[in-house]
């Protein structure tokens, strides 16, 4: 599945939502870690990107095959991706962990 828009700012028209993203940069720099729900079939989803305020966030992401399927069998991965998340406060942490938790129903 190609996408024809940036999937973080036009989600929608590469058929996702956003289900939860953290931001960890600094004022002229992002470092974003999004979840996203693909609309046909619910399955959730994520992607990092990071960099200075002259690239597009994401605009490198084209497809479905450059995000990262989050399902029982890959949770540990994505759980690990969220916990090294440069900067995260252990509260968001422990929220985007448990929100995705309860919607797999773990």
């Amino acid at each position: 599945m190609k996408f024809t828009e940036n999937p973080y700012y036009n989600p929608k028209e590469c058929g996702l939502e956003i289900f939860d993203e953290v931001e960890t940069g600094g004022s002229y720099e992002f470092d974003t870690l999004v979840i996203f729900k693909k609309l046909d079939d619910n399955t959730l989803w994520y992607a990092q990107d990071s960099g200075c305020s002259c690239p597009t966030p994401f605009e490198s992401f084209n497809s479905l095959a450059s995000l990262k399927s989050i399902t029982l069998d890959t949770f540990h991965g994505f759980d690990e991706a969220l916990k090294n998340h440069y900067n995260i406060e252990i509260n968001k942490y422990i929220e985007v962990k448990e929100k995705v938790k309860n919607y797999l129903s773990l």
